[in-house]
């Protein structure tokens, strides 16, 4: 499996050879066994660029031992990829370490290169998964290294644990049948992803439920609240109500267009300490909306920290690469693209069913669950519907949020993302993430005017650079204002700003949910293999050694880390250095806030 975390646009112009990232402190192996057939598979949800592919394995000095992709390649040799205009197809290759070529070969890696030949020759897309190859029969009977620690092995074959499968336990699903998705209760269905997923199975809920395994659901307490129809779907045309397609009324709502239009609408409004946002989209695929403070310090690509895995904590004091978590320090100061450090809401609708999803994006890697960063699902409500060629999905949360995979919706202006598959072409009614084109735009969003923000409600860390006296944080965000009785303001609706749509390239700030760079998804045995799972394609194994190269680790040196501002409602800001924070004055500081 790819390195933590699964990011698929690591390239060479702005990430360090070979990986893109470094090694975690403690990194996972997958075992192999030499001179036995394997089948790996991985993806890339960008199907447009130029060249081609080739896989290596490096020592753990990280120096090229044998070329797998193509057979006996040189240097400079690429297999090259068919175009595909129906979207990104499964790219897998049945692979053998052949004990000729190695015995053996422990902490090492198998890197993936996938070209980007119209940027120039020399971008290149990469990603590595981390391996260990001992001789044939030699390989331990135990759970880890049969069933990569997802299963316990019974001398034969691999008893996978709950939510994962495949001959070594090597894919994550999020069920294995409907009774997972609640279909006892009429909650959800399992189902199968068609296109490559971190998950390979999903629920996808009926109306009025929500969560990985449609477990959460909306009770409206207001009764006088007419607004949404929490409750059960009816024709648009018997409720005059709900309007809108029968699920709302938009007379309720602060209206954005995001195009002039009118195609894509943002409808928002602020009930008690939450926000009720719904994106009605023309599309019959995917949407998604996301969004950051505005100005928000480059920095905050460090997080998540890689040279730790699956923790939240900014990274300690360190030198090289793990520093700046694989990025240049060039790269690490240029200004944030569009997609950079981005919390994101997604939505897709199959068969009158939904997925809703909690997601943010380091940079343009395909987004990722809050899960993946020890983070939770920090929505209230969440439904989705297709009505008349468009999608509408609706859901509420907490204004301020505090985990560091989510960012407050207020108060104020804020930095917009949104994208969704097109109505036409290639992506056209696609019910999966992939490159979209010209369907994305950034803008501005103002969901909560300061005079709306409540008084009460979960406190607001924010992590800032700079520490500014003139009460607006680094991030663009002012503080909380105290609480006055002003009335909300009559719902409005505004025009198109700062709005974009600009044609895709790599160092474009302007573009959005761009998926291009090839991360590893699993390993089997090709008797156990699948055709819908993943793209690439391996062909052959190198019988031949090829010449030892090291790769550039030259480190560019980066600053070191900054100090910490954290802001709380109605109270002084003050700076620490973050590893003096510690868990138990973190708690102090949040009762003393109540």
């Amino acid at each position: 499996m790819a390195r933590f975390p699964p990011l698929d646009f690591l390239d060479t112009a702005r990430t360090f050879a070979p990986c893109g990232m470094p090694r975690p402190k403690n990194p996972f192996f997958s075992n192999f066994e030499t001179d036995k057939e394997y089948t790996l598979a991985w993806t890339s949800n960008h199907d447009g660029h130029a060249g081609g592919v080739r896989i290596t394995l490096l020592d753990a000095q990280e120096r090229s031992v044998a070329r797998l992709l193509p057979m006996n390649g040189g240097v400079d040799d690429w297999k090259r990829l068919e175009d595909s205009a129906s979207g990104p197809v499964p790219l897998t290759a049945n692979i053998t370490f052949p004990s000729s070529v190695l015995s053996e070969c422990h902490q090492c890696t198998l890197l993936i290169e996938r070209q980007a030949s119209e940027y120039g020759a020399t971008y290149i897309f990469h990603s590595c998964a981390d391996v260990n190859i001992v001789p044939s029969g030699k390989l331990e009977e135990s759970d880890e290294a049969r069933c990569n620690g997802n299963g316990r092995w019974t001398g034969t074959a691999c008893a996978c644990s709950k939510f994962f499968e495949g001959r070594a336990c090597q894919y994550r699903v999020d069920c294995h049948s409907d009774v997972d998705c609640g279909s006892a209760e009429e909650r959800g269905r399992c189902r199968k992803e068609e296109q490559p997923s971190f998950a390979q199975k999903s629920c996808y809920c009926n109306y009025g439920y929500f969560g990985r395994h449609c477990e959460s659901s909306f009770a409206n307490e207001d009764s006088t609240d007419n607004c949404f129809n929490y409750e059960n779907l009816v024709d648009s045309g018997s409720s005059p109500m709900f309007a809108k397609y029968g699920v709302f009324n938009p007379r309720c709502y602060d209206t954005k267009l995001l195009n002039d239009k009118g195609d894509d609408i943002i409808y928002s409004r602020v009930i008690g300490s939450e926000v009720e946002i719904i994106a009605d989209f023309k599309t019959n695929g995917w949407l998604a909306l996301g969004w950051r403070p505005q100005n928000l310090d480059p920095s905050c690509r460090l997080f998540p920290d890689i040279g730790l895995p699956r923790s939240r904590s900014y990274r300690q004091a360190e030198s090289g690469i793990a520093k700046t978590n694989g990025f240049y320090s060039s790269a690490l100061k240029a200004p944030l693209h569009g997609m950079d450090c981005v919390d994101i809401v997604s939505a897709s609708v199959i068969d009158g069913r939904s997925k809703i999803r909690d997601m943010y994006s380091r940079d343009r890697s395909t987004p990722l669950e809050d899960t993946f960063f020890e983070g939770e699902m920090s929505l209230t409500a969440a439904y989705a519907i297709e009505r008349d060629d468009r999608t509408v999905m609706m859901f509420r949360r907490n204004i301020r949020e505090i985990e560091p995979s989510d960012h407050p919706l207020g108060p104020g202006k804020i930095f917009g993302v949104w994208a969704k598959a097109g109505a036409s072409g290639s992506d056209g009614g696609a019910d999966f993430f992939k490159y979209h084109a010209r369907n994305r735009g950034v803008t501005v969003f103002d969901f909560v005017k300061p005079n709306d923000m409540p008084s009460k409600g979960n406190p607001l860390i924010y992590i800032a650079k700079h520490p500014n006296p003139s009460g607006v944080n680094a991030g663009g965000v002012p503080s909380p204002p105290a609480t006055t009785s002003t009335p909300k303001p009559t719902p409005t609706t505004t025009t198109p700003e700062a709005t974009t749509s600009t044609d895709e390239s790599p160092i474009d700030d302007n573009s959005v949910f761009d998926h291009s760079s090839p991360v590893f998804k699993a390993f089997d045995q090709p008797e156990h293999t699948s055709a819908s799972r993943l793209p690439g394609s391996i062909t052959s194994v190198s019988r031949s050694p090829v010449a030892s190269t090291p790769f550039n680790n030259e480190v560019d040196e980066a600053t070191q880390q900054p100090p910490a501002r954290i802001i709380a409602p109605n109270s002084a800001a003050f700076t620490v250095s973050i590893p003096q924070i510690t868990v138990t004055a973190l708690i102090a500081m949040l009762l003393s806030w109540f």
